[in-house]
């Protein structure tokens, strides 16, 4: 997560229904601790050139990352 947040920092702080797993991220990584999820449990990673307006979801592993944590939650 620390290299991701190197270019990355100011997308976790846009308040969107969208972004709100990243806009509470810190929370949630200290609730789950270990068993939190990090950036590439969604994303793949990049090469600090590639193209910009891709997300780098990994669309398999996104419901399924998802579900996890609103489960615990009771949502």
């Amino acid at each position: 997560d620390a290299n991701c947040i190197k270019c990355h920092q100011d997308y976790a702080k846009s308040r969107s229904f969208d972004n709100h797993y990243h806009l509470f991220l810190a929370r949630w990584q200290k609730f789950a601790g270990d068993n939190a999820a990090t950036c590439v449990d969604c994303h793949s990673g990049h090469v600090q050139d590639g193209e910009a307006q891709l997300a780098f979801l990994n669309r398999p592993r996104v419901e399924a990352q998802c579900n996890a944590c609103h489960r615990v939650m009771g949502d």
